[in-house]
């Protein structure tokens, strides 16, 4: 059972919206990263009924996150452009425990997102903003740079680098989020990140550099090994 406030991801939620005048249902679903969402284990689905307004949860959770989002589509009300908006994240890799930022300390357009592993580099680039698309898809902005984690080329491919670029919306600088898959089918808090564009990819470490203090990062299959398990922390929390 989840403590109150514990931030788990949400890995699936489905939201059904009964038209006044037909069966026809519209589903959405997100697999995005939820905040303020707690879960426990692989509960059974529940559902919550506000006139014609469904929603079904796979898992437990708390209130406090769906209650906005039913109010929203209660009222018809437009979403803003981005559902959620969190500061001063750090990320973390479950491998080596290196921590993503950008190359020596670079906010230049183009500059090469890496992982640090010594404790001597205290880069202020490994400092992230994480913005979540009402569409689930989540957008890491760089606190220094001001600019978005993206992949090295339009159409990413296996072996393509990541890089940090003005932030301009655009899908290249969407990721979704894949839990790790455990026995126990239950959360552990890490995943892996994928691009838009090619979710069949994700986050990984390539090779140790500069004798060991940091790592250079590229987009290789997605996969269920510690090289491309990432977990978020806010600040000096252990846990976001």
């Amino acid at each position: 059972m989840c403590g109150y406030g514990e931030k788990i991801p949400m890995e699936s939620v489905a939201v059904r919206r009964h038209p006044a005048t037909s069966g026809q249902a519209e589903n959405r679903r997100s697999d995005g990263i939820r905040r303020g969402v707690c879960i426990s284990g692989s509960g059974r689905a529940s559902r919550l009924e506000k006139g014609k307004l469904t929603v079904r949860i796979t898992g437990r959770i708390t209130a406090r996150s769906v209650v906005p989002v039913v109010a929203a589509g209660l009222l018809g009300v437009a979403g803003p452009a981005y559902a959620d908006h969190t500061t001063d994240i750090r990320v973390y890799n479950r491998m080596d425990g290196s921590r993503l930022a950008v190359t020596g300390n670079s906010t230049a357009e183009g500059a090469r997102v890496i992982g640090l592993r010594s404790p001597s580099l205290q880069y202020t680039t490994a400092r992230w903003s994480v913005d979540e698309r009402p569409d689930g898809y989540t957008v890491f902005r760089n606190e220094l740079a001001n600019k978005c984690l993206q992949p090295g080329t339009d159409n990413p491919v296996a072996g393509d680098p990541l890089v940090i670029r003005t932030c301009d919306g655009s899908k290249l600088q969407d990721w979704s989020r894949r839990a790790e898959e455990t026995f126990a089918d239950s959360p552990t808090g890490w995943g892996t990140f994928r691009p838009r564009l090619n979710s069949g990819l994700a986050i990984t470490i390539a090779t140790w550099e500069g004798g060991g203090s940091w790592d250079s990062l590229y987009l290789d299959a997605d996969q269920n090994s510690t090289d491309r398990l990432w977990r978020l922390a806010r600040g000096n929390n252990t846990w976001w």
